[in-house]
Formats: structure tokens, C-alpha cells, sequence
């Protein structure tokens, strides 16, 4: 079974200055498939974002066509 988690990483924007990034992870039955790293630094847009991924079950294959989506409406709002 393909599931899609939030993947926490700290990313630094300066020489001293880090915040905390979100990406999305793929495991199928706990093997990890592959992670999208910095994708927002939205914590909760990316767990609603991960939430409907699981919900509508979606292909490992898709997943970087749903991500250039959900940044492409992030840029015109």
C-alpha cells in the first residue's frame, strides 16, 4: 500500500539563520520510495495537501504533477 507522509527538514536561509521546511515522502509498505524535499514552509497546507493525496490514493507517479500544482496556486493567489 502506497502512503504519503510530511517529511520535516531544517533548511538554512543564511550563513546563521535556518527555518523548517516541508516536503512529502513516499513509502509502500514501509519501503521508502522517494521524498520531495522544501516544499513549503507551511506546515499545515502541506498536511491538508498530504491528507487528500491519501485520500484520493494517489500514483507515486503523480505526485510531482500534484506538487507543481499546489506551487503554481500558491504563486497566483
Amino acid at each position: 500500500m502506497i502512503k504519503y507522509l510530511l517529511h520535516t527538514q531544517d533548511v538554512l536561509s543564511s550563513e546563521i539563520e535556518s527555518h523548517e521546511s516541508y516536503g512529502i515522502s513516499v513509502f509502500s509498505d514501509d519501503l521508502h520510495i522517494c521524498t520531495i524535499h522544501d516544499i513549503t514552509d507551511n506546515k499545515s497546507d502541506i498536511i491538508l495537501l498530504i491528507k487528500k493525496i491519501n485520500d484520493f490514493k494517489l500514483d507515486p507517479c503523480h505526485l510531482s504533477q500534484v506538487v507543481e500544482d499546489y506551487l503554481y496556486d500558491l504563486s497566483v493567489d
